[in-house]
């Protein structure tokens, strides 16, 4: 099976959530033997080298949404005369818009990772009351144009099928739930801790939460700063690694100074990509603190996959996980109140936690792309079936 599929970038160039899951499920998807011609937005003067040849990085830095819409029309059209494909697989509403202006009679499957327009206004809190509607509204016409034109579609949860059915009046008949995979050859289980905490200078004696985020406002880190100021005094052992970057950083390491937590907390901004499971690894529970609009929960697969359990907030995607595999790791809700019950649930009997072969067994069994592909390619013949 052909597919042509549009996304948002490439992980190499950019990395995240979108672009890691649409990276390896492309990457997933011709190992199996299927072929595909991906499309992605890439920066300027970014090597094409740097991205397997059946990916055209399209270099957009439009700001004007009609041009950018004339530019993929132009982009898909070219694509449709090099090859004949079985189905159009697009992974982002702003980059599929041009598809509306395309004559053609394929099927298209859209995967829907999330309600751009609603995400951004929670993220964009700071900006102008009359810029942040109007962008509001933009999005989610475009959203909904794209969406209306959508033979079926594929989330990674149930908690997004629920989004994609209220926001954007998608019939729920046609929409597929089939989770996100992790690479586990990657993300994978060290049988030398120790070893990996030392290589990483984190300390060898003490109890290590970690948490992978993008600093934005959704992701309740603000919350979990505050819940390690109350459990400092009864955990003074836990030491709390927050991994990544965004425009929360400078204020999160303030508020980390004013609660006196700067002995309990560590920041380490952005780390390579090829560092990431190492930190998953040194880890003894990763904490998911998430707030609103988490469609899957990538960060709890991975960290899972390395045979690190994870607790969260019974939030989107997290919740399906944990309840799967382990209702005792979520928390009741997402305050702070509720960060500082779980997780001192937690750290006061640490037998409760799973043990690393449990918990990366369990990934392997529910959460591998040899499970997750033929899922996705039976949605993709029923669609060019018509059914």
């Amino acid at each position: 099976m052909n597919i042509l599929a549009s996304g948002l970038e490439w992980f190499s160039d950019r990395p995240g959530g979108l672009p890691r899951y649409f990276s390896e499920y492309l990457t997933a998807w011709t190992g199996q033997g299927e072929e595909a011609s991906a499309l992605v937005r890439v920066p300027p003067q970014s090597p094409q080298a740097s991205r397997p040849s059946y990916v055209q990085g399209l270099p957009l830095d439009s700001k004007n949404p009609i041009a950018v819409r004339r530019a993929w029309k132009t982009t898909f059209e070219e694509e449709l005369k090099r090859s004949s494909f079985d189905v159009f697989n697009p992974h982002f509403a702003y980059y599929a818009w041009g598809w509306l202006d395309v004559r053609s009679t394929i099927p298209m499957v859209t995967h829907f990772h999330g309600p751009w327009a609603y995400e951004s206004l929670v993220e964009n809190d700071g900006q102008n009351r009359v810029k942040k509607s109007l962008e509001f509204n933009l999005q989610r016409w475009i959203e909904r144009s794209v969406y209306r034109n959508s033979n079926r579609f594929i989330v990674l949860s149930q908690a997004f099928r629920d989004e994609l059915a209220s926001h954007y009046g998608v019939p729920v008949e046609r929409i597929h739930i089939i989770s996100g995979a992790v690479d586990t050859n990657r993300f994978t289980d060290s049988f030398a801790r120790q070893r990996v905490r030392k290589a990483l200078h984190i300390p060898e004696d003490r109890f290590v939460l970690l948490t992978v985020r993008r600093l934005a406002r959704r992701m309740g880190l603000e919350n979990l700063i505050h819940a390690m100021a109350n459990l400092r005094e009864s955990f003074p052992d836990v030491l709390l690694l927050i991994v990544g970057g965004g425009r929360l950083y400078d204020e999160l390491r303030v508020l980390t100074s004013r609660l006196h937590v700067q002995d309990s907390i560590r920041f380490t901004n952005r780390v390579p990509d090829e560092v990431l499971p190492l930190y998953y690894q040194a880890a003894d529970l990763s904490v998911v603190p998430t707030v609103a609009l988490e469609g899957f929960g990538f960060v709890t697969v991975e960290s899972m996959a390395c045979g690190t359990p994870a607790a969260g907030t019974p939030i989107g995607g997290t919740k399906e996980i944990l309840e799967n595999f382990d209702a005792n790791l979520l928390f009741a809700g997402a305050t702070t109140e509720d960060l500082v019950s779980g997780l001192g649930r937690l750290l006061r009997d640490r037998t409760q936690i799973p043990s690393r072969s449990a918990t990366r067994n369990h990934v392997l069994n529910h959460y591998t792309w040899d499970v997750v592909i033929p899922q996705i390619r039976h949605v993709f013949e029923a669609a060019g079936a018509g059914r």
